[in-house]
């Protein structure tokens, strides 16, 4: 059971920061390297694999931090 305690949603807000900061950059950097050449013209094909699970954990992270916004409001 969660409760209110704002000690527990410092962490939860950290948690998913921290995790979505990365998730991020391991989104826009096959982006990048894909859309942008460097200077000889040379660009790179995106991992299918890593980019879906990347794309996955993000969407899972804003699920679970709007989730986790929720129950705040509600238990305040």
């Amino acid at each position: 059971m969660l409760r209110a305690d704002p000690r527990l949603d410092r962490w939860a807000t950290a948690f998913v920061a921290w995790f979505g900061a990365f998730g991020a950059l391991a989104i826009i950097g096959p982006l990048w390297q894909r859309y942008v050449p460097t200077s000889d013209e040379l660009r790179i094909y995106i991992d299918v694999v890593f980019f879906g699970v990347a794309i996955a954990s993000e969407t899972l992270l804003g699920i679970a931090g709007l989730t986790l916004l929720a129950i705040r409001r509600g238990a305040g």
